[in-house]
């Protein structure tokens, strides 16, 4: 399952990288190589896919606070209150 919702973060359709990040994040501590692709994908402001994985990134978990830390304060400055909450 894990490698196909990798796969699915790289989708042409929004739609589909958001099913499969909120898959992830309810899936809980997952392969480190997800990590990079949730990231690429907080860069897309689309149908909710930057709030999702943000939501994701923390349900996640285990994830290196070097990594996540700049990223979420990257998000408290982001226009979208959803983002930011």
């Amino acid at each position: 399952v894990i490698p196909a919702l990798l796969e699915a973060l790289k989708d042409k359709h929004c739609s589909v990288r958001k099913a499969a990040t909120e898959a992830l994040g309810q899936i809980g501590p997952v392969d480190p190589q997800a990590i990079p692709a949730l990231i690429e994908n907080l860069k897309i402001d689309r149908y909710g896919l930057a709030e999702s994985t943000m939501k994701a990134l923390g349900q996640i978990g285990h994830v290196d606070p070097k990594i996540v830390i700049p990223i979420l304060l990257v998000g408290l400055e982001n226009k979208d209150s959803f983002i930011r909450y």
